[in-house]
């Protein structure tokens, strides 16, 4: 019976990520270093939140919220472009990496570590493309 039930939640793990990867249009590396920063991104920020005391449940609920709707904000742009056959996807993966790198930044600046002109350069440059 255990070897049936691991068969059934393997099964139910395999289905749920093929309909995620095929709603997000792929698993590339785009979406690999989105997934990255995101999780940095959130990591960092609770750091900070921490350091200026500012650390709630509200807080981290909702900083959740906001980085799982990233991912509804892609299935949207890759709906669209199946229909108007426009790289949405890859612009809107582009955008939110740039934001959240940029935000990784912001929290380690806030954290006392020294941050490379160059990639705050380079981030600020994909945001504006």
């Amino acid at each position: 019976m255990g070897v049936f039930e691991n068969a059934k939640l393997s099964s139910a793990a395999a289905a749920l990520l093929t309909s995620a990867s095929w709603l997000l249009g792929g698993y590339d590396e785009a979406l690999i270093t989105l997934t990255i920063f995101i999780a940095l991104d959130f990591i960092t920020g609770v750091a900070r939140a921490g350091k200026d005391r500012e650390l709630t449940s509200n807080r981290l609920l909702l900083g959740l919220v906001k980085k799982l709707s990233f991912f509804a904000l892609i299935i949207l742009a890759v709906r669209l472009e199946m229909m108007i056959d426009a790289p949405l996807r890859e612009l809107v993966i582009f955008f939110l990496i740039a934001n959240e790198g940029l935000s990784i930044l912001a929290n380690l600046s806030s954290l006392g570590v020294p941050i490379p002109e160059a990639l705050k350069n380079a981030l600020e440059s994909m945001r504006k493309a």
